[in-house]
């Protein structure tokens, strides 16, 4: 009926109407507004605070320091994924503070709070809080951190070093690149990005004295988790004593998945003031303390055989945690090596992992989790194949995992659960019309305009594992649906994930009309509110369908069952003779039937019903425990135009082809990967977050100087799907959201090489600038 189609969005109509409800409108009367004194300084210890002059100014009410937050006896959360060295020593977590306290390690850290009636007054009176600051040094990049010149960030651990997490078999790694007849080396900075969702973060806080109960409105994609960390671990109360309500919201990306100060000091600002409290953060704020991603330097080789058979990758990567550890950072950068081998038959491999603490933002998870190993693998075997004279596509032909060998656990422990890389390589090459692409390639070598033609292809882990794969984490991989049927037969769902952008709303209305056998008319759609359901992890890896969407599925039947038990007794017929189509009880072979509406109404009204084994109403709720995680596949290939003078890369054409299991909505799916191109593509090409190395100063705080990607700086792109039944889950589905920005950096980069491999340009870092292209082109 409805899976499989593309059927509209009816919550575009409240966006584009301006109905939509996000944090700016939400109207608690007789707010208060909430404004931060940020630090000026990288590196710094705290001499003093003068709160004098703010607090007399007018229309403030309360100015908050650490001092007050830590004699009111109120805490942070810990780190959600606490991952050790390989050698089992603990690692150095350091939480970011809600308040910091005798110190600041970035610029942006949250040194006061100011409460005052009026927005402008709360700015204005931040502005007159003096603080008394000793400038220490700072260090900003993820290699220099463990030198010994280096400042040691936090001083109580002795170390910037975090931990030292070690991937793979050393011995036989080195073994096999022993009998190497080529040793492919690139060095490759990763750069550090934003991922600045078009809302900024904000929240309103309210305490009700007469119920004792927080309720917080706030722009973040796991309320449930939120809920958690509010009541278990700052505000240290019962979790059924704080409310959180996730409203539209206008963006996410990971950047929203995280504990930040700015919520829990409005909730606490209420009940000490008995006046809601709000806040919005501004642009610059945002680039101040919102979660970065990315940073990283690796060492990596990749070993070959004479035929261009790859023997084995290894390697040592360098990345960085920011001056703090953030929620779930640990599983985000020491896990990245999982997927390093991508989609080639690789016997073994090697990688260690060192995080650091540096003097810049946290950094955490950010959509498109599996950029940086695809980045690494691809240009890896991109270069090695040009190194020993063979053709790369070639190479990658003889290279790929064949459909036969899935499921497949790669050399370092992840398991893929189904793919055909081949048939979607030559599915992409068609697409692309690629012969064409060499001819016309052939024609601008001897031009100023040089024109390259690059691939990349990659497997990811979306939709995380069993909750008890997770075991001592504290927070499993399930997560929740409740499918609740009216008395009049229509029927509201509730997710305990959130969506900010994913198209949640229609994709799970398609999955439950589909299941009852309804129109998807009758399907309303609810999320968002943590008294309305439970939930979990909410929304992030790609994992909202492939386990919410299976909650739904299996309510849905449960309901189904429940209501031919109901059908059967009214009609008195057996449950086996019953069959139910398209809303539509009917006794096998017979004239005999009763409607969904007639069941629905006989459920609430209680008239006729069972006497034995049969409960009233119309209603389930399941958590969905995954069995494991999901593996899309994707394929990219980019065709860019160099200006030789100039350095000026055009990407001109992009062509995907993405395996992301049965697709429930073609037209979301398609908006998703489109979505995520544009993210990759300016991650490749224009963005990077830079820190002045000596003092730590943020030197790209805003727009005008962080490069986000516009129109005019994206092709047209042209992409195809390939579906392949995920058998993990009762959809067959993957998860197609992050696939766009996992291929661009390498199929880009590669692009790039290819244009200019005659100049003797070999590797190029991200962002692919028209600066750094020129540079390199030029003799040395």
């Amino acid at each position: 009926m409805y899976v499989g189609k593309p059927v509209l969005r009816g919550e575009d109509n409240r966006f584009l109407t301006g109905d939509g409800q996000y944090i700016a409108d939400i109207s608690v009367g007789n707010s208060l507004w909430a404004a931060f004194v940020r630090s000026p300084y990288a590196n710094a210890n705290i001499r003093s605070i003068d709160t004098a002059t703010a607090a007399r100014s007018h229309g403030v009410v309360k100015v908050l320091t650490a001092d007050d937050w830590h004699a009111a006896g109120l805490g942070s959360p810990a780190c959600q994924f606490p991952i050790p060295s390989t050698d089992g020593t603990p690692m150095n977590e350091m939480s970011r503070p809600v308040l910091a306290c005798r110190s600041v390690r970035h610029v942006g850290d949250t040194v006061a709070a100011v409460i005052a009636e009026r927005k402008e007054q709360a700015i204005e009176a931040a502005e007159l809080i003096s603080v008394d600051y000793e400038e220490l040094p700072a260090v900003t990049h993820p290699q220099t951190a463990l030198s010994s010149e280096a400042v040691v960030i936090h001083p109580e651990l002795g170390t910037n070093l975090v931990q030292r997490v070690e991937h793979g078999d050393a011995k036989t790694t080195n073994e096999a690149f022993s009998k190497a007849a080529h040793i492919e080396q690139l060095t490759l900075r990763n750069m550090r990005v934003a991922g600045l969702p078009m809302e900024p973060r904000g929240a309103v806080g309210y305490f009700d004295r007469l119920t004792g109960r927080y309720t917080i409105w706030v722009s973040v994609q796991n309320p449930h988790m939120l809920q958690r960390w509010l009541a278990e671990a700052v505000l240290k109360v019962a979790i059924n004593k704080v409310r959180v309500i996730s409203p539209d919201v206008g963006g996410g990306f990971g950047v929203k998945a995280y504990f930040y100060p700015e919520p829990a000091i409005v909730l606490w600002a209420s009940k000490l003031l008995r006046q809601p409290v709000r806040w919005n953060a501004s642009r610059g704020e945002a680039f101040m303390v919102d979660t970065h991603a990315r940073d990283l330097v690796t060492h990596a080789e990749m070993a070959f055989d004479e035929r261009g058979q790859i023997l084995g990758i290894r390697g040592e990567a360098f990345t960085t945690y920011g001056a703090y550890m953030s929620n779930m950072a640990p599983a985000i950068l020491t896990a990245f090596p999982g997927m390093l081998t991508g989609l080639y038959k690789t016997a073994t491999a090697n990688m260690v992992v060192n995080g650091v603490y540096t003097n810049t933002v946290p950094i955490d998870a950010y959509r498109g989790g599996t950029q940086a190993p695809t980045h690494i693998n691809e240009r890896l075997v991109e270069n090695g194949a040009r190194s020993l004279g063979l053709d790369p596509m070639i190479v990658r032909r003889n290279n790929y995992l064949s459909s036969s060998d899935y499921p497949y656990t790669n050399p370092l422990a992840a398991t893929y659960d189904s793919g055909h890389p081949l048939a979607q390589h030559e599915r992409l090459l068609e697409l692309a019309d690629y012969t064409s692409l060499r001819a016309e390639q052939a024609a601008h070598q001897e031009q100023a305009i040089r024109m390259g033609v690059g691939f990349a292809g990659f497997v990811e882990t979306t939709g995380m594992g069993p909750s008890r794969s997770l075991a001592g984490f504290g927070v499993g991989g399930w997560e929740s649906a409740v499918v609740r049927v009216h008395p009049d037969s229509k029927v509201t769902l509730f997710a305990g994930t959130h969506s900010h952008g994913q198209s949640h709303e229609i994709t799970f209305r398609q999955v439950a009309a589909d299941a009852l056998q309804l129109p998807i008319s009758d399907i309303e759609f609810t999320q968002g509110d943590t008294d309305l359901g439970p939930g979990n992890f909410g929304t992030a890896a790609a994992r909202a369908i492939s386990i919410v969407g299976a909650a739904i599925e299996k309510a849905a039947a449960r309901i189904l069952r429940k209501a031919t038990q109901l059908a059967a007794h009214h009609l008195e017929c057996s449950s086996s003779d019953i069959e139910y189509a398209q809303g539509t009880f009917a006794i096998s072979g017979t004239d005999r039937s009763i409607s969904f509406q007639e069941v629905a109404k006989l459920a609430y009204t209680g008239e006729d019903y069972p006497e034995e084994n049969f409960e009233l109403g119309l209603e389930e709720t399941v958590f969905e425990d995954p069995t494991h995680c999901s593996n899309p596949i994707g394929m990219h290939l980019a065709v860019v135009l160099i200006d030789i003078e100039t350095g000026a890369v055009n990407l001109r054409d992009y062509y995907t082809v993405d395996d992301c299991g049965r697709i429930i909505n073609p037209m979301v799916v398609e908006g998703q990967v489109h979505g995520g191109l544009a993210q990759g593509i300016g991650h490749a090409c224009l963005e990077g977050i830079i820190y002045e190395p000596d003092s730590g100063q943020l030197l790209t705080g805003s727009f005008m100087d962080y490069a986000l990607p516009r129109a005019d700086d994206l092709p047209n792109f042209k992409g195809a799907f390939m579906e392949s039944f995920n058998t993990n889950n009762s959809l067959g589905v993957k998860g197609g959201s992050e696939s766009g920005v996992c291929g661009p950096s390498a199929a880009i980069g590669n692009a790039i090489v290819d244009a200019l491999w005659d100049f003797g340009v070999k590797h190029i870092d991200t962002p692919y600038t028209s600066e750094r292209i020129w540079r390199a082109i030029q003799p040395q």
